[in-house]
């Protein structure tokens, strides 16, 4: 499904209706979890606060989200706002804790705003404006009892990509001196995922090195993005590939396909109704 053409419109659609059941009883579960504060549900154990739902990780969960948040901005980009589920999406979002998923919605924000605003000036008014509140929420955020105790011990780098640096420094770094000779900078050599500090593009490098690294990168651009897209859906689209970079399991989790063929076919199929001069709906 992830390399090849779907061109069946009823094909498509199905598609279409079995992720917006998958949205409304996931988003439901969220909901519910959050407001009586049911733990099976939570992104994390312990004291972290968030809901995921279903998804048994919260990085499956942020993933999704992103992609049903797209989904929605991309298929029906004139009327997305008028969509209850869309509404309910964001919210869901919202309750699911994770640092990746505020930076997308502020950034998918910014786009969506900057796209209705015709004069250059505003334009960078409002992207002013986003920085200065994206800058207080993450104060905010920074801010509780677990963070500020991070932040405390072990500086804001830790806090921001929580301990993943610290992973790095300690075991990848370490397994790389034992393990590695030249020839795994380029080819890669990873028998032990647990040393991997969950940092996509340093992820992707320990499994295939630098070699494998832009292969594979070369080979996921080249059969996925078989499709021309408008400038701001470009910009939306590169929220996606922004995110996993502050944290992981992004390329090589066997869900995230799923989503992003759910993503590919609403961006075709839109294009479809351009084609035969239809609006969005």
């Amino acid at each position: 499904m992830f390399f090849a053409e779907i061109n069946s419109t009823k094909g498509k659609i199905k598609v279409f209706k079995l992720f917006e059941i998958i949205l409304w009883v996931n988003n439901a579960i969220i909901l519910i979890s959050a407001l009586f504060g049911l733990e099976i549900f939570e992104s994390y154990p312990g004291d972290r606060w968030g809901y995921n739902g279903l998804f048994m990780a919260s990085s499956n969960s942020t993933y999704f989200y992103i992609i049903a948040i797209l989904y929605f901005v991309i298929y029906n980009s004139k009327t997305y706002y008028k969509n209850a589920l869309f509404w309910f999406t964001v919210l869901a979002s919202l309750l699911i804790g994770t640092k990746s998923i505020y930076l997308a919605i502020i950034l998918i924000g910014l786009v969506l705003t900057i796209r209705l605003v015709k004069k250059l000036k505003l334009k960078v008014i409002i992207a002013s404006f986003f920085l200065l509140f994206s800058a207080a929420l993450g104060y905010i955020f920074f801010s509780t009892d677990l963070f500020s105790e991070i932040i405390k011990q072990e500086g804001w780098l830790t806090a921001i990509l929580s301990y993943r640096d610290q992973l790095f420094i300690k075991d990848t770094i370490p397994y790389i001196q034992e393990h590695w000779e030249t020839i795994h900078y380029f080819i890669g050599g990873l028998s032990n995922p647990y040393v991997r500090p969950q940092l996509e593009l340093i992820d992707l490098w320990l499994y295939f090195g630098f070699l494998g690294m832009i292969l594979y990168l070369f080979v996921f651009a080249k059969s996925y993005f078989n499709f021309s897209l408008a400038v701001y859906s470009k910009c939306l689209l590169a929220i996606l590939f922004i995110v996993p970079f502050i944290t992981g399991n992004f390329f090589y989790n066997a869900s995230v396909p799923i989503y992003l063929v759910v993503l590919k076919l609403a961006i075709i199929k839109s294009q479809e109704k351009l084609s035969n001069g239809v609006e969005y709906s």
